[in-house]
């Protein structure tokens, strides 16, 4: 079809710019990333033509979805053009139908160079899937950073990163801290379609490295999984520990949660607290609750490290893993420059 370009032609571009035509609701639920939000119906006309649909057949849905579409197409292709910004749009609704190929040809009727992706949303998803399932890392070298809860382990993925160095931050793509209390204050959570696009991205971004870094995690990361293929990547992979002295720890934690400049919520870490009381003694669980009520936040994470955090997470510590070596995190700039030397990441 003309003006239609297939996933495997879409990902060797390299100024695609993303535009998705779905409604709203439909674009939170997943989306590819970076893709910008244009919808040709916003949720309210939406159910609206799908109940015409149902009631009065096909012809008169798309009669009606032509009429809201002609009043919007002006809005919506200026929208496209003023993002751009240099790149070819490339267009997409939930199966590449009439909603992208409708505003794609009207863009190139005005001599605009735009294209469809074939298949849409719903194909893009089954290719993420499909390689996601089938990954192979090729002799990549994994390297998985452990430590204790609050030693700086994301700080210092993300240092290496941004020197250049093939390190991907897990919790980062996920927006969430990895802990029982690892949503606090991040904001709007992320799906599992949207986590897993992150991820590929990353790992296609990184796939001629010839190792890869990232923070030790289990399967789950919150409520979002890892695929089975980077988990078993990272079971197999080199293990690197970073350690820090408590009094450090606590301050990274209090530091990443913001703890020190913001009013976080306490009912909010109350219920977290509740969630994992079971593993806790009755009176560790009152006392974190009158350090919260005294907004001694900085009491209530030390209490979490000693008597949650360090007693369950076995696996951070060197007599219960076999570690390739060990860092010492004074100031994660500084263990990051350690590991930087380690691997030989110029």
């Amino acid at each position: 079809m003309v003006g239609e370009l297939k996933i495997s032609q879409v990902m060797e571009m390299e100024e695609a710019g993303f535009f998705d035509l779905r409604s709203p609701v439909e674009f939170q639920c997943g989306s590819i990333p970076g893709a910008y939000n244009v919808p040709l119906f916003d949720d309210q006309q939406r159910r609206e033509l799908g109940i015409i649909y149902h009631k009065e057949g096909p012809g008169q849905a798309s009669l009606r979805g032509l009429e809201i579409a002609a009043s919007r197409l002006p809005q919506i292709v200026r929208k496209i053009l003023d993002r751009s910004a240099g790149r070819t749009p490339v267009l997409y609704c939930w199966r590449g139908g009439l909603r992208s190929r409708s505003v794609v040809t009207a863009l190139r009727l005005m001599n605009i160079e735009a294209w469809q992706l074939a298949g849409g949303y719903k194909a893009f998803r089954r290719f993420i899937f499909r390689q996601l399932k089938e990954y192979n890392f090729q002799g990549q070298r994994i390297y998985v950073i452990h430590g204790l809860t609050g030693v700086g382990k994301t700080r210092i993925v993300q240092s290496l990163a941004a020197d250049g160095c093939p390190a991907i931050d897990l919790e980062g793509l996920a927006n969430h801290r990895g802990s029982v209390f690892g949503h606090i204050g991040m904001g709007e959570k992320v799906t599992q379609k949207d986590f897993e696009a992150r991820l590929y991205m990353k790992l296609r971004q990184y796939q001629d490295f010839p190792y890869l870094i990232v923070e030790g995690e289990g399967k789950r990361i919150g409520a979002l999984f890892l695929p089975q293929a980077l988990v078993s990547a990272m079971q197999e992979g080199e293990h690197l520990l970073v350690e820090a002295p408590l009094d450090k720890r606590v301050q990274n934690i209090l530091e990443d949660y913001n703890a020190l400049e913001t009013d976080i919520d306490a009912a909010e870490i109350k219920r977290a607290i509740e969630s994992i009381s079971r593993r806790l003694r009755k009176k560790t669980v009152a006392e974190l609750y009158q350090c919260l009520e005294k907004r001694d936040l900085a009491q209530v994470v030390r209490i979490l490290c000693t008597d949650y955090y360090d007693r369950l997470y076995n696996d951070s510590k060197p007599e219960k893993h076999h570690f390739s070596a060990v860092f010492v995190a004074a100031d994660h700039r500084q263990a990051a420059e350690e590991i930087k030397n380690y691997l030989g990441c110029k």
